[in-house]
């Protein structure tokens, strides 16, 4: 199946995602591609001694969407005429991430890679490194300290 012409960034509000944003719309700007950035609020359930306490995403889910318009604004004044989506989804981040990559088929998928330590590194993993294996886009991952995407030629490897 032919990918379609799409960008696609996932986006946590972390430095390292927002900077792989800024890099992911210069990529769709500069090949004429449709971005669409995509940001999970993660599953999360607590329990007590004496009971069960599930969290409701839908104040998540606004909040997100509305720092999501916000950034959006931002990068249209940046790149002009780039056409932009965005969803804000609920559910298990690297499954959520896998799912949407497959339906809809970017020819590219940018993910910011940050250096996880400790609890958060058990808990949530590297994200980046899991997709690799379990999504079929291209993948080009962005370091923390990568600003600028000098777009002129592109090398595609593969054994």
């Amino acid at each position: 199946m032919k990918p379609n012409k799409i960008v696609f960034a996932a986006h946590d509000f972390s430095p390292a995602s927002k900077n792989a944003l800024e890099i992911a719309a210069g990529l769709a700007h500069k090949t004429g591609s449709r971005l669409f950035i995509y940001h999970v609020v993660s599953t999360s359930v607590l329990t007590d001694s004496e009971s069960l306490y599930t969290y409701s995403p839908d104040t998540d889910i606004k909040k997100s969407s509305a720092l999501l318009r916000r950034g959006i604004t931002y990068l249209k004044k940046g790149f002009p005429g780039l056409q932009i989506a965005f969803e804000v989804d609920y559910g298990f981040l690297v499954p959520a991430i896998s799912e949407k990559i497959e339906a809809l088929n970017p020819w590219v998928s940018v993910l910011g890679v940050k250096k996880r330590t400790g609890l958060d590194k058990v808990i949530f993993g590297d994200v980046c490194t899991t997709l690799i294996g379990k999504v079929k886009s291209a993948l080009l991952v962005i370091p923390l300290n990568y600003k600028k995407l000098k777009l002129e030629t592109i090398a595609y490897a593969w054994d």
